[in-house]
């Protein structure tokens, strides 16, 4: 089982006994993270659905009996509706929080799922692969930014996501413009034997590492901010 399908199935059944689904996340730690995340976020909400309204508040804030109230506006309806509420509430705020707790995570599984762009390389990838992948997405790279010599468009999140390699100082550097995945502030990338950055971009993120000790990153996440532009 892959990451991506592991997360699919993570939404729908974190608690999964699916023996693949158990033998991953043994063995990868950053979906095992997601995984508990998850089951955290499904602990919160049952709690906040058992929190009671005290009896009467309704009538403290509408000032009226609820003696001749349709059952809807009843004080446990209106409990219920609270509560609800207050869990919708605590989901919305750890989902606003979850994609830049596991992101980084994720970026560094993808790299390690594609041999090819840990490859050091001499051979650069032509100018007009570059444009088409990047079109692809809405997005143009009008600078040169060092020596490309892998791009694809990958599916990231079930997205389509523009994947390029440059060839730093200590070997290849990924760069990923993933249009779709916003990040409110830059997300630091260090584990897996990788290090970089992940910063908002445009109305998404761009994630930008290499191998740990990588000198290049700072440069090469100024040329491409400077450098990728919305095609035209």
């Amino acid at each position: 089982m892959e990451c991506l399908e592991f997360r699919r199935q993570c939404g729908a059944d974190p608690n999964s006994g699916d023996p693949a689904y158990q033998a991953h996340a043994e063995s990868c730690p950053a979906c095992a993270e997601y995984a508990r995340e998850l089951r955290a976020l499904d602990g919160l909400i049952l709690q906040a659905l058992k929190i009671d309204v005290p009896r009467g508040a309704d009538d403290q804030l509408s000032g009226s009996s609820t003696a001749h109230k349709p059952a809807w506006q009843q004080p446990r309806w209106l409990g219920l509706a609270a509560s609800v509420l207050l869990a919708v509430s605590v989901a919305a705020g750890i989902w606003v929080t979850l994609p830049e707790d596991t992101l980084a995570g994720e970026v560094v599984e993808h790299i390690l799922h594609e041999p090819k762009a840990l490859s050091e390389s001499t051979a650069r990838v032509g100018s007009e692969d570059i444009y088409k992948v990047m079109a692809r997405a809405g997005y143009a790279l009008d600078q040169d930014v060092g020596l490309v010599t892998y791009t694809r468009t990958c599916v990231f999140r079930g997205y389509e996501v523009p994947h390029l390699v440059v060839q730093g100082r200590q070997g290849p550097i990924t760069v990923m413009l993933l249009p779709d995945i916003p990040v409110v502030q830059p997300v630091a990338v260090d584990e897996s034997g990788f290090s970089g950055t992940i910063i908002p971009f445009d109305k998404g993120s761009l994630a930008i590492v290499g191998e740990s000790g990588e000198t290049e990153i700072g440069q090469m996440t100024r040329s491409l901010v400077d450098g990728i532009g919305r095609s035209r």
